[in-house]
């Protein structure tokens, strides 16, 4: 089984590194200046922006390692076309040679290759302003290499393309980039993404499906509600140093940034004191469709640089747990900077065992703190549920409305 390594749809604001370790970080690198965009937006209330510069404007999630079959969906928009210059968009890089790439041509195709062997083009040139989306599987597996691919526009839907091939040995993948990777115009030309997932494993069609598109919208879910905190009283404290009574019912206010790259406010665990944790549940699912997999978006920092530790870990049901950060044990996440980490981790399955359901998104908690060490406090500034969504099976869109209703 492989891994998810993004489910994103820029909701949470975070478009930097911060001070995580690139292994946990929600971006283990930035390039150039991406930005979040709140006016030209597929679903939820932002997109990531891209805008044409001579740096280039890329984001890169973390990934497994030692993995040869690579699946993402994005989203795309642009407001211009017809570009001077091939833009290369999302860059698969490879640990031999012949990296994967999805380029937007100067004839206004999308094209899918290993920069040489037999490309896979789109059946039909896009348009500036429509949103289009891109859902493909890469097997370097074996020799030869191949591409699956397939290509939503509001007027036709999902339409499979033509697949392509490269005749080498085995590979694996050691990095995933997407954005104005390279190439392109330097300005007057910005591309948004939205609604993005990637998912990395050794074994074919386990997320893409030759008869059954998996288009969907990445749900944000923030904390609404305290459930039973367990600690006594001093432990923790809020942003202004009061204490919060082991009764409170408002602890979720102090995690709930809509931009959860604001520090303003907080808990912190003052007192080392293992098995005290504070408890909040999250929103429910709003939208029809079936959940594949919930990404836990943290964002912390502390008091100061001198090494300390966290837990934080979640469940569906009160009763099975996963550890997201630390092992809810002896050994903690150290997040030890003034400055934000911002942490993320992908759920394939849910923490009772077993595939997402809307039920189990709709039951999931988390409990945070067990800290036995807070030479400098541990801090946690915002949390938040990233759930990539699969559309309704056998929707229709005859108006091309399912980017305003966000399906």
């Amino acid at each position: 089984m492989g891994s998810w390594f993004l489910s994103c749809g820029a909701e949470c604001a975070i478009i930097t590194e911060g001070a995580s370790a690139a292994a946990d970080a929600h971006w283990s690198s930035v390039a150039g200046t991406p930005t979040i965009e709140t006016s030209i937006v597929r679903s939820g209330s932002r997109s990531h922006k891209f805008a044409a510069n001579a740096t280039r404007a890329g984001l890169t999630p973390p990934v497994p390692a030692s993995q040869s079959v690579l699946y993402f969906r994005h989203y795309l928009y642009f407001d211009a076309v017809s570009q001077a210059t091939d833009v290369t968009l999302v860059l698969g890089t490879v640990a031999v040679a012949n990296n994967f790439v999805l380029v937007l041509k100067t004839t206004n195709v999308i094209e899918a290759s290993f920069g040489s062997g037999v490309a896979a083009s789109s059946s039909a040139a896009i348009a500036a302003n429509e949103w289009i989306g891109v859902e493909c599987q890469v097997d370097m597996s074996a020799n030869p290499h191949t591409i699956k691919w397939r290509m939503w526009r509001a007027s036709t839907g999902w339409v499979s393309q033509s697949g392509g091939t490269r005749a080498t040995s085995a590979d694996t993948f050691t990095a995933y980039k997407f954005g104005q990777v390279s190439g392109g115009p330097t300005s007057s030309w910005n591309m948004y993404a939205d609604d993005s997932v990637g998912f990395l494993g050794t074994t074919t069609d386990e997320q893409y499906s030759a008869s059954t598109s998996k288009g969907g919208s990445v749900v944000r879910l923030l904390p609404t509600a305290d459930l039973a905190h367990s600690f006594t009283l001093g432990d923790f404290k809020d942003n202004s140093g009061s204490n919060i009574a082991t009764s409170s019912t408002t602890v979720y206010q102090l995690v709930d940034d809509s931009d959860q790259t604001s520090l303003s406010d907080y808990v912190q665990q003052a007192v080392s004191h293992t098995g005290a944790y504070v408890q909040c549940s999250f929103a429910d699912l709003s939208t029809g469709g079936t959940p594949r997999v919930v990404g836990v978006v943290s964002t912390h920092h502390s008091s100061g640089a001198n090494a300390n530790e966290m837990h934080l870990r979640v469940s569906d049901d009160g009763t099975n747990w996963t550890n997201v950060w630390g092992d809810w044990s002896t050994t903690g996440k150290d997040i030890s900077d003034t400055s934000a980490h911002y942490l993320t981790k992908c759920l394939a399955s849910k923490p009772s065992s077993g595939s997402w359901t809307a039920s189990a998104v709709n039951g999931m908690r988390f409990q945070w703190g067990n800290s036995d060490d807070i030479a400098d406090v541990p801090y946690i500034d915002g949390i938040s549920l990233e759930v990539d969504v699969l559309d309704v099976s056998g929707m229709r869109d005859p108006f091309g409305m399912s980017g305003f209703f966000g399906v």
